[in-house]
Formats: structure tokens, sequence, C-alpha cells
């Protein structure tokens, strides 16, 4: 409902558990049923009221064994990161082009960190680990997908913007 009113855009707002709801279908769902997940995290990370939410140094326990306590920014990144990369020996077909969907779209996501310039630090820390992304795991798949090669290439623009303004 929050995003139905196109013509209201900046008149609503998202809340913490709109945004941990989208958090926990990224991280919980299937690969192949997180491509709505992946598409509301998108327009999400457009909102104005996505800022606060990123920015909130409180921690939240992480799932892995080592225990290590993730800001909300940072539990958010690793989802669509895990979500951007791309297995290099897919060879089903299905499963081939879903993971192409994915990515691409997980990408366009970490397109949309860069929008505010108060999250580039975010976007900064993680700024490696999307360039070995799109090097390692998408380089390939750019050749027969035009989507992902701009999704791609406008990430490798963004990061560099940042690496200039944060030398």
């Amino acid at each position: 409902n929050t995003l139905k009113a196109a013509n209201m855009w900046h008149s609503n707002s998202l809340n913490t558990s709109q945004i941990n709801l989208v958090v926990h279908m990224l991280t919980k769902w299937p690969t192949h049923f997180c491509f709505p997940a992946l598409d509301l995290c998108r327009i999400a990370l457009l909102h104005p009221s996505i800022e606060p939410y990123m920015l909130d140094d409180m921690g939240t326990m992480s799932n892995n064994s080592n225990d290590k306590v993730l800001t909300k920014s940072e539990k958010l990144c690793v989802a669509i990161l895990e979500h951007a990369e791309r297995g290099l020996a897919v060879t089903e077909e299905t499963i081939s082009s879903i993971a192409d969907r994915n990515s691409t779209l997980a990408l366009r996501c970490c397109v949309n960190l860069f929008k505010f310039r108060s999250l580039w630090k975010i976007s900064l820390l993680n700024m490696e680990n999307l360039l070995n992304i799109c090097v390692s795991s998408n380089f390939q798949a750019c050749s027969s997908n035009r989507k992902l090669l701009e999704a791609v290439s406008a990430i490798i623009l963004n990061c560099s913007m940042v690496a200039f303004a944060y030398p």
C-alpha cells in the first residue's frame, strides 16, 4: 500500500518493519522465489525514508556461527550481494535464466545504493565486493545479456565516482 500511490511517492514513508520484512524475504526465501523481494528492495532503496534505516548503527545478531553483530545496512547489503553473485557452473537453462534475472535485479539494487550521498560511505565499504562480483561472476554473462551489462556498467561508474569523492 505504501508504494501503490505513484503520485504520492514523496509523501509516503517506509518504516523499519517493512524494510526488515524485505530483508527477511531476501535471506529466508529460496533464490528462485526472491525476484519480487529484490524488486521491492530496488524500489525501497530509491525512497528517501531508506536513509535513516541504512544509517542506523544498531546491530542485530547474524545467523552465522561466529555470531557477528551486523548493522541493518550490512544485513541488507549482504542479502543483496548474495543474490548478485552468479554461479559460473550453472548448466540447466531454467536455473541459468533465474540466476541471470536475480543477479541483474540485485545489481540494480546495488546501483540504487548510490542514490543518496549520505549512503556513499556504505557503498564504499562494500565496493571491493561489488567490483569482484561484477568482474568475476557476471562478466562473462554480460556478453549475452544487455540488462546485466548495463547494471555492471552502472556499478563500475558509481564505484569510480565514490572512490573519487572519498580518496
